[in-house]
C-alpha cells in the first residue's frame, strides 16, 4: 500500500500567495486603466497606486513585481508621451519667448509701446477699434475681449455694433506679413477720420500696411512672409509653421499688455471679473 504524502501550507503561507496574486491583479488593472482609450480623451480619472505587501514571516516572504519610478508612481507607456508633451511644449514657449529678446532698433519695445497708447486713450475716454484677418484676427478678438473686461469701450471691427470712429480712438491693426488688402483699407479709413492707427508686424520695411501707421508695433517674428527661407536652402520640418511663431508671440504680448495696463489703470482682479458676461 502506498504512502500518501499531504502538503500543509501555513496560514502565513497561504496569507502571503493572496497578497502577491492580489497585487499582480491590481498592477494589471491599473496599467489597462492608464492605456485605455478613455486617456486618449485625456479624462483624468485618478487611479488607486498599490503597494507590494510581504509575508510577516521572515522565512517565507514574497513580493509582487511592478515598475514603480522614481517618484513611486506606476510607469506606463503614457508617462514617456507626457515627457515628450513637456518637451515640446518648452521648446514652442522658448521660441516665442526669444522673439521678445531681439533688437527692435528704431522702433520702441512693443510692451511698452502698446501699454503708452492704450493707457492714453482710456484716460481721454478714447475708444480702442482692433482688427486683424485670419489667426492674427483671432489673437486680437481676444485682447478686445480683454480691454472689455478692463473698462474700455472697445469694438472689432466688421462687429454689427461696431460705431464710427473719430479723432479721439485708436485702431488696433495686424499685418504680419507687412499687408493684407483689407487692413490696409481699414487704416486708410481711420487715419482719413483722425484717429490714431496703431500697426503690428513683423515686416515693417517693406509691408504696405506701415504707410497708413500713426506708429509701427515691430513684432520680429516668422511670417508667412519668409516661413520658407531663403532659395536653395535645405528645408526642415518648422516646429511652428507658417504663421504660428508671430501669431503665438501676439497673443503672449497682449497678456502682457493687460497685466501692466490694469496695474496702470488702477484695475483690480475683482473689477475686471465683473465686467465679464453672464449671459453664457
Amino acid at each position: 500500500m502506498g504512502t500518501r504524502i499531504i502538503h500543509r501550507c501555513s496560514r502565513t503561507d497561504l496569507l502571503c500567495r493572496f497578497e502577491t496574486t492580489k497585487n499582480k491583479l491590481c498592477v494589471r488593472a491599473s496599467a489597462w486603466a492608464r492605456t485605455s482609450i478613455f486617456n486618449s480623451y485625456s479624462i483624468a480619472y485618478p487611479l488607486p497606486q498599490f503597494h507590494t505587501s510581504t509575508a510577516p514571516d521572515s522565512q517565507t516572504k514574497s513580493q509582487a513585481i511592478i515598475p514603480w519610478s522614481k517618484d513611486n508612481q506606476i510607469q506606463t507607456p503614457m508617462d514617456s508621451e507626457i515627457t515628450s508633451m513637456s518637451g515640446l511644449a518648452s521648446q514652442m514657449c522658448n521660441q516665442i519667448a526669444s522673439i521678445f529678446s531681439k533688437p527692435n532698433y528704431p522702433h520702441p519695445p512693443p510692451l511698452d509701446l502698446m501699454v503708452t497708447e492704450l493707457s492714453t486713450v482710456a484716460k481721454h475716454n478714447g475708444r480702442v477699434f482692433l482688427y486683424g484677418v485670419g489667426r492674427e484676427g483671432l489673437m486680437l478678438k481676444a485682447l478686445c475681449m480683454r480691454l472689455a473686461h478692463l473698462g474700455i469701450s472697445t469694438h472689432f471691427v466688421f462687429d454689427m455694433t461696431t460705431p464710427p470712429i473719430t479723432s479721439t480712438d485708436l485702431l488696433i491693426a495686424s499685418a504680419g506679413p507687412g499687408g493684407f488688402s483689407t487692413v490696409d483699407a481699414i487704416c486708410s479709413v481711420a487715419r482719413s477720420h483722425g484717429a490714431r492707427v496703431l500697426v503690428l508686424t513683423a515686416q515693417p520695411q517693406t509691408g504696405s500696411c506701415v504707410k497708413h501707421a500713426s506708429v509701427v508695433c515691430y513684432v520680429p517674428a516668422q511670417t508667412m512672409a519668409d516661413d520658407e527661407g531663403t532659395p536653395g536652402e535645405k528645408k526642415s520640418r518648422p516646429l511652428m509653421p507658417m504663421g504660428s511663431l508671430y501669431e503665438g508671440a501676439m497673443f503672449v504680448l497682449f497678456e502682457m499688455v493687460v497685466y501692466q495696463l490694469g496695474e496702470a489703470l488702477g484695475q483690480s482682479p475683482e473689477a475686471v471679473r465683473s465686467r465679464h458676461t453672464n449671459l453664457e
